[in-house]
């Protein structure tokens, strides 16, 4: 019986694959020898720059929204405990992600927290390019501006009905 040994190396892309698009890529190669010859497979896989264990089961989401709502006030100062300084959720509309993931260079969302003139936390919405670099949005009506998203619906005050999250 012949024996077949496999040799798993994770290298840079070879130079004869020409990828058109700045994707990080992996490439497994297997050199396979059958007596004299020799055979390189490639298999190309590409990381993606997000993470796709991103996504958690809702029992998870319920247990961290808890856990927020139970310990928020206790990480503020007594002066602003319980003035809803730091939001349950913000809402917002789909149509302002659309926009933003429209545009081709756009390969994510990114989430920064700010704050407001009264301490209020808010939510400020980007997208993220494969080089992890900011992308806005831009309006033909006010050219050279760019934007981000915020002024969601902020809960408390705008709250959503109840929900497993929201209880």
């Amino acid at each position: 019986m012949s024996r077949l040994n496999l040799d798993l190396q994770i290298r840079e892309i070879p130079d004869f694959f020409a990828l058109t698009t700045q994707e990080k890529c992996v490439v497994i190669r297997i050199e396979v020898s059958l007596k004299k010859c020799n055979f390189h497979v490639y298999f190309l896989t590409f990381k993606p720059l997000f993470m796709q264990d991103n996504l958690i089961t809702l029992e998870e989401a319920i247990e961290l929204t808890a856990y927020f709502k139970q310990e928020s006030n206790n990480v503020l100062d007594p002066d602003y405990q319980n003035k809803g300084i730091l939001p349950t959720c913000e809402t917002f509309s789909r149509e302002l992600f659309d926009t933003l993931l429209s545009y081709p260079d756009c390969a994510g969302i990114r989430i920064y927290s700010g704050m407001d003139s009264n301490k209020n936390q808010k939510f400020i919405v980007v997208g993220v390019n494969a080089n992890d670099e900011d992308v806005y949005i831009t309006q033909e009506e006010t050219p050279g501006v760019l934007y981000a998203i915020e002024n969601g619906y902020r809960c408390p005050i705008n709250c959503p009905p109840t929900s497993e999250l929201n209880s």
